[in-house]
């Protein structure tokens, strides 16, 4: 599988090396991941990091409609919008609460991905 970051892309072979990938946390704890297959474009899993919070899209096929995850955190009614870099320093992306998952289920989502390429089980989606 390959997955992109900001400025470097990385061949993962196996569901350990991409859990430890999407694990590092930058000085800043902010990143960007794109898995990809390495044979063709799509379908992509896009993991915006902010800290211990991600934000997750796919996108099943140039052209299709995309999905991102949605309603998988509790409201505590403090909620507020969350800032993701989309590259590095360069673009901002601000996501409401009702589309943010834990990093932990971003993990998990990767690992979905990694295996059979489909949109993951694992958090719940809503179709853009």
């Amino acid at each position: 599988m390959r997955v992109d970051e900001f400025h470097s892309a990385h061949q993962i072979t196996d569901l350990d090396g991409l859990a430890l990938l999407l694990s590092q946390k930058s000085a800043d704890e902010v990143n960007n991941f794109i898995l990809s297959d390495e044979a063709s474009e799509f379908p992509q899993l896009w993991i915006m990091v902010n800290g211990c919070l991600a934000a997750l899209e796919f996108f099943p096929a140039y052209g299709e409609p995309a999905f991102r995850s949605h309603e998988n955190m509790l409201n505590d009614g403090n909620a507020h919008p969350v800032l993701f870099k989309m590259a590095e320093h360069d673009q901002d992306l601000e996501v409401d609460f009702e589309f943010w998952v834990t990093r932990s289920h971003a993990i998990e989502a990767a690992k979905e991905f990694f295996i059979d390429q489909r949109l993951p089980k694992c958090v719940k989606w809503l179709e853009l």
